[in-house]
C-alpha cells in the first residue's frame, strides 16, 4: 500500500509524451535495521509533472491527488503508533548532483524489525 502511488504515478505522469516508453525500477535493499525501498523512473520528474498537473488543474477542474499524501501520513501515524523512525523521500533526479537523467526518485525507509507488537 505504500510503493502503490508511487508507481502508479510513475506511470500515469511520467511519461514525456504519448507511447514513450516508461522505465520503472523498484528495489528492496537491507540496510543496517532498515528495509530500504527505492522506486526510479524515468520520467518528466516530479516538478515538471506537478507543473503539468496545476495548469491542467486550472483548466479542467478542481481535482487534487492525495495518493502521497495518504502515504506521509500513513508513515506518520505507524511512526506514531509504534514509535518508529520510518520516513520517504521524493526528488526530482534533475536536482539530484552528479544525476544526468530525468525522472523520479522515491526511498522509503522502513525498519527491519518492530519490537513490541
Amino acid at each position: 500500500m505504500l510503493i502503490q502511488p508511487f508507481i502508479e504515478n510513475a506511470i500515469w505522469h511520467g511519461p514525456s509524451g504519448v507511447n514513450m516508453p516508461v522505465e520503472l525500477n523498484i528495489r528492496f535493499v537491507p540496510r543496517d535495521n532498515e528495509l530500504v525501498c527505492i522506486v526510479e523512473d524515468n520520467g518528466i520528474g516530479i516538478q515538471a509533472s506537478l507543473k503539468n498537473k496545476y495548469e491542467q488543474r486550472e483548466v479542467q477542474d478542481d481535482h487534487a491527488s492525495l495518493g502521497i499524501a495518504n502515504v506521509k501520513q500513513r508513515i506518520h501515524v505507524l511512526n506514531e503508533k509504534y514509535n518508529l523512525h520510518s520516513m520517504v523521500t521524493i526528488e526530482d533526479k534533475q536536482t539530484i548532483p552528479g544525476c544526468e537523467k530525468s525522472g523520479t526518485l522515491v526511498t522509503l525507509y522502513l525498519p527491519m524489525k518492530i519490537e513490541d507488537l
